[in-house]
């Protein structure tokens, strides 16, 4: 079968083509030695549940292949027996076939050594993450205009507020650890897409806000940001 396979690379310091139509950028940093062969990440033209794998890969400056597909494309995926669930994400690397968004950042983090120094870090990181599938699939339970905007309205700064009590708690700077983690990125991601729809969505909790920021500033993370598609999801 045929996959659209929308990638290139580039250096962080030339003008990046931006032709939807032609090429899919993803980042191309300094590789690390921690993954010997190029990964395939698969998933539909859209951020959703393979942008937290991306901003691994960035933030970890490791070569991927970021392979964008269609519904009819997902058919024929399923067929191949790699998505054990028949469902996307897929990771492949070194022979393995990983499925399941949480499954594959967990093991980019692994990877990546941003997955905490112990089992103590770690399950705080697992925490925070499932904080924000919270966040986040609440939010897709609202059925209406009106019931989405609720929840951007007043539950989005409800939950900004759990993360400023966490985050405070840690010290005010990294979630987890004293440096960037999985939860950071994690926690990152989530916001994202609703500060877009409630800008002013972490104005009471500063902590939160300068964490965002901070994030979004990376030198990796700003670059993949300047030329990140504008997908609907």
């Amino acid at each position: 079968f045929f996959f659209f396979f929308f990638f290139t690379s580039y250096k962080p310091d030339a003008k990046p083509n931006l032709y939807r139509s032609e090429i899919h950028l993803y980042p191309t940093f300094i590789s690390t030695p921690i993954i010997m062969s190029k990964p395939t990440l698969t998933y539909f033209d859209g951020r959703g549940l393979a942008e937290l794998a991306r901003l691994l890969f960035v933030e970890a400056g490791v070569e991927y292949n970021d392979v964008r597909i269609n519904r009819d494309q997902l058919a024929e995926l399923k067929n191949s027996g790699k998505l054990a669930f028949g469902q996307v994400p897929l990771l492949e690397h070194n022979g393995n076939s990983f499925v399941q968004s949480g499954a594959i950042t967990r093991y980019l983090a692994r990877e990546f050594g941003l997955y905490g120094s112990n089992n103590v870090e770690s399950s705080q990181i697992d925490l925070l993450v499932s904080g924000v599938v919270d966040l986040r699939s609440n939010f897709w339970k609202a059925t209406t205009d009106e019931a989405k905007a609720e929840y951007l309205k007043d539950a989005v700064p409800k939950w900004a507020g759990h993360f400023e009590a966490l985050l405070t708690k840690a010290g005010g700077e990294y979630f987890v650890g004293n440096k960037l983690s999985l939860a950071d990125l994690a926690v990152f991601d989530g916001f994202n897409a609703f500060l877009s729809k409630n800008p002013t969505a972490l104005d009471a909790t500063p902590a939160l806000k300068k964490n965002y920021e901070a994030t979004a500033a990376r030198k990796n993370i700003a670059q993949w940001l300047s030329v990140r598609p504008d997908t609907p999801f």
